[in-house]
């Protein structure tokens, strides 16, 4: 009995994606971001692969896919598709996102990509990246986050948020936080 339950719950494991990673519906994937895929009796075509920086994943079988500007489920789909055309009746695909990023860039000492650990707002962003420069804009920063109508733009007063007079932003995975330079 206790071989069963655990032969059950490692499949169940392996079918709700890596713990610990809330799987964000609508979230648009973007190149460099860490996807597991996985199909379901087909171990062979298991993998973990980055999106490269022209938007594509290389896989067996199919050769190389456009994931960057689909959501997670959007490319689970494309993927039994490709997959059920000529090579596996009826696959059933996972995908799962397996590193979350933000991007800070702009006046801050260490500019870059980060990776996203729990929840993480435009202050705590600021921090990761070593906070501001001598040359920073303090006052207002940027978010640009990419959403499947386009790229918004969320101007933040960060001051404010210093102060307590405003809440912070929380960042999503794939924005890109931009501190600009002070003119003075």
């Amino acid at each position: 009995m206790k071989f069963r339950a655990g032969i059950v719950l490692s499949l169940m494991a392996g079918l709700v994606g890596s713990p610990g990673l809330a799987q964000p519906p609508d979230y648009v994937l973007q190149p460099q971001d860490a996807v597991e895929i996985s199909v379901w009796r087909h171990p062979d075509l298991d993998t973990d692969v980055e999106i490269d920086q022209h938007g594509y994943v290389s896989l067996p079988l199919v050769g190389k896919v456009k994931a960057a500007g689909m959501t997670l489920r959007e490319l689970e789909s494309e993927l039994t598709r490709l997959w059920g055309e000529d090579y596996i009746k009826e696959p059933y695909v996972r995908v799962n996102l397996r590193e979350k990023r933000f991007f800070v860039f702009g006046e801050v000492r260490e500019p870059g990509a980060y990776e996203m650990m729990g929840n993480v707002t435009a202050l705590r962003a600021i921090s990761m990246a070593g906070g501001f420069t001598p040359y920073a804009a303090k006052r207002t920063i940027y978010i640009l986050r990419d959403k499947p109508s386009g790229l918004e733009s969320i101007e933040v007063d960060f001051s404010a948020i210093q102060r307590g007079r405003a809440e912070d932003v929380e960042i999503q995975p794939g924005d890109v936080v931009t501190v600009r330079q002070s003119f003075f």
